[in-house]
């Protein structure tokens, strides 16, 4: 028969066997433990409660009575117990919506007949753990953010959205590689023209927005093998993977004249500049990345020293009609 109040229960569970020569030492752990410890019995009367037990129950019923033992557990803690009964297992329960969550262990207690003799609930209170998991998730979730973010921002250009020299060089350093297992590859270098007179007659924001608009521009352009990026200042490079000297020369056309489209509004009215454009094509211009961004700047300086809104290659200037 299980024995009810506050020692009595625990006392009675350890009469058998070596138990005997541990029961006080064991009560004193149950009294003492932090855990509340509850024994319910088959219709749901109180049978038993440690210290911690009796702290909690008051905690979620702030009125309920001072002696629990014998009281309905339903009864007393109403709502605040869950719809379905437990069965044997571990479960977490939030109380008072979010703002506690206790961890229990449910226990199915059988008397000397293997009849059903009440149920022991071990309750811990684990809304700070679970309060710090949350923390943990979202912090981890605000690194993985922030990670992404720096990812992007060390190899994207904030003003244009596109990738920067550093990705241009380690990219063209791989491209190069595979061009010299045979695959054809060339670079087109553009140049704005004549972009300092915008920020000087219309102010530096409509020369950002200029630049931004020409990137742009490029993007709707380019191949999505491409490898397009604003090298420094108004320069801009494309590569070109699988493309030889004359393919590479129609493409940087067609970016000058798409460029030469773009224009954007201003307080003055429309402002629009054309692009120049250097292209190299490896390996004739070129083994190394280096090299090839060389020859493609020489080539672009060309084009800008015969007039500019034209495309040159190595040693050879086409304007216009490619």
């Amino acid at each position: 028969m299980v024995q009810s109040g506050r020692g009595g229960f625990v006392r009675a569970l350890f009469r058998r066997g070596s138990a005997r020569l541990v029961p006080a030492a064991l009560n004193l752990v149950v009294q003492r433990t932090s855990d509340a410890v509850v024994v319910v019995a088959p219709d749901g009367r109180f049978l038993h409660l440690n210290p911690a037990g009796y702290r909690l129950v008051r905690q979620l019923v702030p009125d309920a009575p001072a002696e629990l033992i014998g009281r309905s557990a339903p009864e007393v803690l109403g709502p605040r117990l869950p719809e379905e009964p437990l069965a044997s297992g571990e479960y977490d329960l939030t109380i008072g919506g979010r703002d506690r969550t206790l961890g229990l262990r449910v226990t199915r207690l059988l008397d000397r007949k293997r009849r059903p003799a009440g149920l022991v609930f071990v309750i811990r209170d684990v809304t700070s753990l679970t309060e710090a998991s949350a923390r943990l998730v979202e912090q981890e979730s605000t690194f993985h953010r922030l990670r992404t973010e720096l990812e992007h921002q060390a190899i994207h250009d904030p003003l244009t959205g596109l990738h920067n020299r550093r990705y241009l060089v380690e990219r063209l350093a791989d491209e190069v590689k595979r061009a010299q297992q045979g695959s054809n590859l060339s670079i087109i270098m553009l140049d704005i023209d004549n972009f300092k007179g915008v920020n000087e007659s219309h102010g530096h924001a409509a020369g950002d927005d200029l630049l931004a608009a020409v990137a742009r521009g490029l993007i709707d352009t380019v191949r999505s093998r491409d490898v397009l990026a604003r090298y420094g200042g108004v320069e801009f490079v494309v590569v070109l993977p699988g493309a030889a000297s004359r393919q590479a020369c129609a493409r940087a056309e067609q970016l000058r004249r798409r460029c030469a489209a773009v224009g954007v509004e201003t307080a003055d009215g429309p402002i629009a500049r054309t692009v120049s454009a250097g292209v190299a094509t490896f390996p004739g211009a070129g083994r190394t990345p280096s090299a090839l961004l060389s020859s493609a700047d020489q080539a672009l300086h060309v084009a800008k020293s015969t007039g500019r809104d034209r495309v040159s290659l190595a040693e050879h200037t086409y304007v216009g009609g490619l």
